[in-house]
């Protein structure tokens, strides 16, 4: 494959609104501006090196803590290792995904719960079919607050089913009983059909 062909296989999970961005940036970048601001306002009166020194330390830190995410985020990624090859709308569906880090998983269509991975072992992502048809792929927001879990960045990826999902609708009611074969005062139209 081409450099161009890589670089287009890349671009195909990702989504037209689906930038990197932080998430409630406020609150973090204020907390480390009071921070920074303190002990600038101790390290000037003291005038001693090592509260100085500490003040640098500090605030590399906080920098790591509130920019670290947005590097972790350029290289995460994840993969759909398994899925079921059918399920019924209006109940939940989960699919198996590997991710190559920590990562924190909110499936978005179709909605689901929130996820933590470690990037050691898959995960079990589960969300609800609220609607019948095929699904090739779902849309997923990533994100991560490493290393020091000051600011959470997200990105939003489609990412492609291992095998197609087809939905199909519920029909009747669940464990319905069949109906009697040959049952003369039967009315077919008000009997529950069987749940496949």
């Amino acid at each position: 494959m081409s450099a161009r062909g890589a670089r287009g296989a890349r671009r195909a999970g990702r989504l037209p609104g689906g930038a990197l961005r932080p998430e409630k940036i406020v609150g973090p970048v204020l907390a480390a501006v009071v921070v920074l601001g303190a002990w600038a306002a101790v390290a000037h009166s003291s005038g001693d090196g090592w509260v100085q020194t500490l003040g640098a330390l500090i605030g590399g830190f906080l920098l790591v803590g509130l920019l670290g995410p947005a590097l972790a985020m350029r290289r995460a990624s994840c993969t759909v290792v398994d899925n079921p090859l059918d399920g019924t709308a209006g109940t939940g569906i989960e699919i198996e995904i590997e991710t190559n880090g920590p990562l924190r998983l909110r499936p978005i269509d179709p909605a689901g719960p929130v996820v933590l991975a470690n990037g050691r072992h898959p995960v079990q992502l589960g969300f609800l079919a609220d609607h019948r048809g095929v699904l090739e792929s779902c849309i997923v927001e990533l994100a991560s607050a490493a290393p020091f879990g000051l600011l959470w960045w997200t990105r939003r990826r489609r990412l492609p089913l291992a095998r197609p999902l087809t939905i199909a609708p519920r029909h009747g009611v669940p464990h319905a009983r069949l109906a009697e074969a040959g049952d003369p005062g039967a009315d077919e139209a008000r009997l529950p059909v069987q749940r496949r």
